[in-house]
């Protein structure tokens, strides 16, 4: 009876699993595709996002649970799976959260603002690690803003290893795929102790180079505030290049830094994953012989300050 049932069970997942959405994302004014819009389920917490045209597709592992697609400046749409036509590929029209106003001109007071001046990490780091991840795999960390002055982000600076194909480890292994990166900006959740909310409402697509070297992002011209009590900033690796990659087991270039580090100091590092149905921020923590460690992403900040 126990096999029986579960064969049972086992067939109606494989069933289950088999079914695939796919739509497209729009701006429900300007009729042209939205990239890098968040679809994800709620239930399991499996994601993906818009690829340049807009297109996405996701598996159905749930027939009760819902659809989100989500971008900052648009509000969010849901979608029950059970009211889902998958044999047709949906339309999904996103709507801008806020309304433009007609006829009203706001002038802002001019902001003057200091030198650029770099934001320096004061932990005491153990040693450093080169990794690379799977595509959707995104790591988030938290810098703190030790003069409580706000601010805006110029640069923010990767240091980047070259991946080559052959190890001691595993002569035949190569390279697979080189990634990009989507860049993200978080407030800082003091409640939660976690990234909140998304504090620019555009993606930005970086397309590195797989050699070792700084990487670094202007922002100049972005106004990215840096807030008085820190910033969360996230790096996603991404796929903009290749049809249906190995979600596991492939080997991606180039690597990203971290510091190790063993007594942080309101420096916090995560990691979530797309593919895993995990799409939440976890600690990325670690525990060897010495004890419990921290991995953290290492970005260096260039800010100019608001002018008291």
């Amino acid at each position: 009876m126990k096999n029986k049932l579960t064969f049972i069970l086992y067939f109606i997942c494989l069933t289950v699993s088999s079914q695939i959405i796919r739509g497209t994302v729009v701006d429900s004014l300007q009729n042209k595709p939205l990239d890098f819009v968040n679809v994800f389920l709620k239930k399991s917490t499996f994601g993906t996002f818009t690829d340049t045209i807009g297109k996405f597709e996701i598996g159905c592992l749930d027939s009760s649970d819902s659809l989100f697609i989500s971008r900052i400046g648009y509000r969010t749409k849901k979608y029950k799976i059970s009211e889902i036509n998958i044999e047709k590929e949906l339309r999904i029209d996103l709507t801008e959260a806020v309304e433009k106003l007609n006829e009203i001109i706001i002038v802002s007071k001019k902001v003057n603002y200091t030198a650029v001046k770099k934001i320096k990490d004061h932990s005491k780091k153990e040693e450093s690690n080169y990794f690379s991840f799977q595509f959707g795999t995104e790591h988030c960390v938290y810098v703190s803003n030790p003069s409580k002055i706000r601010g805006k982000l110029e640069i923010i600076s990767l240091e980047l290893n070259e991946v080559k194909d052959g190890t001691k480890s595993c002569k035949e292994c190569k390279v697979d795929y080189i990634t990009d990166f989507n860049i993200k900006f978080y407030e800082y959740d003091e409640k939660t102790k976690k990234p909140g909310n998304e504090i620019y409402d555009k993606p930005i697509l970086i397309i590195p180079q797989n050699k070792s070297y700084t990487l670094k992002i202007n922002l100049k011209d972005l106004n990215i505030p840096f807030p008085d009590n820190g910033i969360c900033i996230g790096v996603e690796v991404i796929n903009t290049k290749y049809k249906n990659p190995k979600l596991a087991g492939a080997i991606t270039a180039p690597s990203l830094n971290f510091d190790r580090i063993r007594k942080p100091i309101n420096n916090e590092s995560w990691v979530r994953y797309r593919n895993i149905g995990n799409w939440n921020f976890k600690s990325f923590k670690g525990r060897d012989k010495k004890g419990v460690f921290l991995d953290r992403l290492k970005i260096d900040l260039s800010v100019k300050f608001e002018k008291e």
